[in-house]
């Protein structure tokens, strides 16, 4: 027998969300130390699909936001731009800032400018083949996922996926909010074209394709197909009623997730977009104040995660450019490799909570602030 849908409530749900962000956020910290460091051993090679999550849960709350019940106002749409810069953009910059004094550091500290950085490498590699000029342009504005020739320009990581996810975002947001009423078949649509041609030509995709760097084109397109998702997700989820059914199937897509985050197999094989709907199945279950997922992920040590969620994201790539530079939680075998992975996790948080407090003191400050 179905049970009466419960509205979920907000600050929870809201609590859930960040919470599964900031859990994702340390994953990917794993993900990316582990370069050179054997964490795919332990089978975790998957972790490259948490973004479908990331941009689902972006796409949901541009949906919120866009499809309120007022009329169609382009000032509306600016706002929402600036706004998100404020939020977004801003912090973003300070991380930058952060990569280029370690940069400078370490090559006073090496006496040259052409050592291994780890994940930052591309800093010195594009020096040489494009000018320190123009790579620092397109970091700054956030145009690295919109490079001719050269897209591993990210000074600061995760930039790329940040700056896929400023401009479809906005794109996103101004189409939702014209066309509200016909939003939730624009969304499916889109979300199930692009899942195809992603699924059908990934790699070429991928490639070169004549002058222009085709990642670029698969990034955008697999931010709008899990976004568009997320936003057909948001405009049907009060329609979904929490049932026995759902109680049953709630753990089982837990394991799919996970099992997907763990096989090791290639990063883009077919088995990737099978995190599409069993990711979007997940936002369903966070939003429904009777699941086990919402209440879980809005508990205290989560909700601790996701107030630092975005600050994770932003600063680990600098906090394990300092541990590679070093030469710190290194093991390559026994207990000690898991053992780096937990101390390495642990200064991460805390070398995250001091670059955020630094960060909203500058702000305070200098009066930092977009319009």
């Amino acid at each position: 027998m179905t049970q009466t849908a419960v509205a979920p409530k907000p600050r929870a749900r809201l609590d859930a969300v960040d919470g599964v962000r900031g859990l994702m956020a340390l994953m990917i910290v794993l993900n990316h130390w582990s370069t050179g460091n054997m964490w795919g051993k332990f089978g975790w090679t998957g972790l490259y699909n948490l973004l479908e999550i990331f941009f689902m849960i972006s796409g949901f709350f541009i949906a919120l936001s866009a499809l309120k019940p007022k009329p169609w106002d382009p000032a509306v749409v600016v706002d929402h731009i600036i706004k998100r810069s404020d939020r977004l953009w801003l912090h973003y910059l300070f991380s930058v800032l952060i990569v280029l004094v370690l940069v400078i550091v370490m090559a006073l500290a090496r006496g040259h400018f052409d050592g291994n950085y780890g994940l930052l490498d591309a800093v010195v590699k594009n020096y040489h083949s494009e000018g320190f000029s123009l790579n620092l342009f397109k970091n700054i504005f956030l145009l690295q996922a919109f490079s001719i020739q050269h897209y591993e320009i990210n000074y600061n990581y995760p930039g790329w996926s940040l700056s896929v996810e400023v401009f479809g975002g906005a794109v996103l947001f101004a189409v939702l909010s014209r066309f509200k009423a016909q939003a939730p078949w624009i969304t499916a649509f889109f979300g199930f074209f692009f899942w195809v041609l992603l699924q059908h030509d990934y790699n070429s995709l991928e490639v070169h394709v004549q002058e222009y760097n085709a990642f670029v084109v698969a990034g955008l397109l697999r931010f709008f197909m899990d976004a568009c998702i997320g936003a057909f997700i948001f405009t049907q989820v009060s329609k979904i009623e929490w049932s026995k059914t759902w109680q049953f199937f709630e753990p089982l897509i837990w394991i799919a997730m996970l099992y997907i985050l763990w096989r090791p197999d290639s990063p883009h094989a077919y088995k990737d977009y099978m995190m599409l709907p069993f990711g979007g199945l997940f936002v369903i279950m966070l939003t429904k104040s009777e699941s086990l997922s919402q209440k879980m992920f809005s508990t205290a040590p989560f909700k601790f995660l996701g107030k630092y969620s975005l600050s994770v994201f932003l600063f680990h790539a600098p906090i394990l450019m300092i541990l590679q530079f070093l030469n710190v939680f290194q093991h390559d075998k026994g207990i000690m490799v898991l053992v780096d992975k937990i101390l390495v996790l642990i200064v991460v948080v805390i070398l995250v909570i001091v670059f955020e407090k630094m960060y909203f003191a500058l702000r305070e400050k200098f009066n930092l602030k977009i319009g």
